[in-house]
């Protein structure tokens, strides 16, 4: 697509509270007038419509802000910005942006919990698309910003190009939350020494999946809620941790499963 949602702050830091906002970027080699275009989220009454004079260069970004004044104290040095939306974004919630005749141009859909995106929730940290070209419907193009506040008007910080995210190693886990077992499912594009273990929330390591060599492709494993002794672990929250080489990867699941 030519515009392109970008960037996503739902939860603003409480101690620099810059209000929530979304950054455009034009990935196309021409402006585009951006006049009568909407911003909404999940629920259609929810809208705001871009001013008239906007005109979104090529290779460039607009930040669309909730509160100019409180976006501004943070970032005092972005100029491409427009306000003020009257609605706010929550920790699972949809960004949509149409034309003015509304129809969608692009939408992204997200769950900071479903999609570990914890650590996106008042920490100043943003939602940040790897890559402009990438598929930005699949959330796992998608990662929590490395620097605090996020990277309105730039390039973000945890940019990749598309070949270099061909060699990601995906990890999926299901049901999440779970009551009894989940299954986590790891694909890597190439062979590799592997570590997989859980972690409960202090991260003290309480069940080994495996340690093995593994040639590239697609592997599971079935983690049932207990510890390495076959003590059944209480509800809460837990973390697959998956060492590969030099790489490690962490991942939260959820437990709603009774304590025994």
């Amino acid at each position: 697509d030519s515009l392109v949602i970008n960037e996503i702050m739902f939860k603003p830091a409480d101690n620099a509270d810059c209000g929530d906002w979304i950054e455009i970027y034009n990935n196309s080699a021409s402006e585009i007038a951006l006049a009568g275009m909407s911003l909404s989220d999940s629920e259609n009454p929810h809208i705001f419509i871009i001013p008239d004079s906007i005109i979104l260069a090529s290779d460039s970004y607009l930040i669309i802000c909730k509160d100019f004044e409180r976006f501004s104290s943070q970032h005092p040095d972005i100029e491409n910005v427009v306000h003020d939306f009257d609605f706010g974004l929550s920790a699972s919630d949809q960004v949509r942006l149409r034309d003015k005749y509304g129809f969608l141009i692009d939408s992204v859909a997200y769950d900071s919990v479903v999609q570990n995106f914890y650590e996106a929730e008042g920490t100043g940290r943003t939602l940040e698309l790897i890559e402009p070209n990438l598929d930005n419907a699949n959330l796992e193009n998608w990662k929590v910003s490395l620097t605090e506040y996020g990277t309105p008007g730039a390039r973000n910080s945890v940019y990749v190009t598309v070949e270099e995210k061909l060699n990601f190693t995906e990890v999926s886990l299901r049901p999440n939350p779970f009551s009894s077992n989940i299954e986590i499912e790891l694909s890597i594009e190439n062979s590799a020494n592997i570590e997989a273990y859980i972690c409960d929330n202090s991260g003290r390591k309480i069940y080994d999946l495996s340690v093995q060599y593994r040639n590239f492709g697609t592997m599971r494993f079935i983690w049932n809620g207990k510890d390495s002794s076959g003590n059944e672990m209480p509800r809460g929250v837990y973390f697959v941790r998956i060492e590969i080489g030099d790489r490690v990867i962490s991942r939260k699941c959820v437990k709603n499963g009774c304590e025994k």
